[in-house]
């Protein structure tokens, strides 16, 4: 094989990529893109084997270079839309999706999660119609039941919402998101009990879903079963070492039971994985009340640094008069 050839490296990948030898295609891609850094294709095949790995940020990394390099193909975009929704960053998922659609107007898949994704931001009406069309196309019809069902509750239509998904349900009896996301609708509408019954049948078709875990560790919290809603967070971070959100969550309910040292670690593991304002100041407040107050003060820095018009400074906190 030519040393110098970036189709050979790149031809070689594939074959070990279907004989389920990804290291050895990913190490192939690279000595591709090491003789030819413009190679749309090398870029998109590592980015796929990142994705197959769990590793979205480094997949989105790859698929933003073969797009830099190459944009005419739909599948680059869908792809990393479809990533970026799994590092929850729906708002350029968005514009991925739609630049799927410009490219491939028939593409049911960009149609149903940019539904998707619009209901994560709250988009709600842009979304039902993306849910709407791709359940008229006959595609992801139970899925789309579902996630219509999702956007007519935070539209403020629980009627509407519970035919979606009955629909969903009737198509799909054992489609463990369709339980998930009802319950997510119960809650939101205050019938909490309700809610847990849809994350239990969510978790007996799927034991290791741990958005389900978050969600009925969120409903058991709302319900003050504090002790419960720590084995579901526990649980959501088990089946997915990098949720930001369900260290958060566990941090909070440490926070309230007086754990201080507890609330600390988990607010930082949110901070490490997701830095946020609201995770700077909790864990402020919870370094404060263990009595360290340099540091505490420091988190109430960052948390204004990042959101100054929701987070005072410490100083404008502590003014006379104020």
């Amino acid at each position: 094989m030519d040393p110098t050839c970036a189709r050979a490296f790149y031809g070689r990948g594939l074959v070990w990529y279907y004989r389920n030898n990804s290291d050895a295609a990913r190490k192939d891609y690279d000595i591709a893109l090491q003789l030819d850094p413009r190679y749309a294709k090398a870029y998109f095949n590592r980015g796929l084997i990142h994705y197959n790995a769990g590793s979205f940020n480094d997949a989105i990394a790859d698929l933003t270079s073969a797009i830099e390099c190459d944009a005419r193909w739909a599948q680059y975009f869908g792809l990393r839309g479809w990533c970026l929704l799994q590092v929850e960053e729906p708002e350029r998922a968005i514009l991925d999706f739609s630049q799927v659609l410009h490219r491939d107007p028939s593409n049911a898949g960009a149609l149903f999660f940019r539904g998707v994704a619009r209901t994560q931001t709250g988009d709600l009406p842009e979304a039902l119609a993306d849910l709407d069309n791709t359940i008229s196309r006959g595609a992801y019809v139970a899925d789309g039941y579902s996630w219509r069902g999702a956007t007519l509750s935070l539209l403020g239509q629980p009627e509407q919402a519970e035919a979606s998904f009955r629909e969903a349900l009737a198509l799909d009896a054992r489609n463990a998101e369709t339980y998930r996301l009802r319950g997510m609708s119960s809650h939101w509408t205050g019938q909490l009990e309700a809610a847990v019954d849809d994350y239990d049948q969510a978790l007996c078709l799927a034991p290791t879903d741990s958005e389900a875990y978050y969600a009925r560790g969120a409903t058991w919290a709302a319900l003050g079963r504090l002790e419960l809603a720590i084995r579901d967070y526990t649980q959501a971070i088990r089946y997915s070492s990098t949720y930001a959100d369900a260290y958060y969550a566990r941090g909070l309910v440490w926070e309230a039971e007086g754990d201080w040292e507890r609330a600390i670690k988990d607010f930082s593991r949110s901070i490490d994985l997701k830095p946020s304002a609201d995770a700077y100041f909790r864990r402020g407040n919870a370094r404060l009340a263990g009595q360290n107050h340099a540091q505490g003060l420091a988190d109430f820095r960052k948390a204004h640094e990042l959101e100054p018009n929701n987070f005072p400074s410490p100083e404008s906190m502590m003014s006379p008069g104020t």
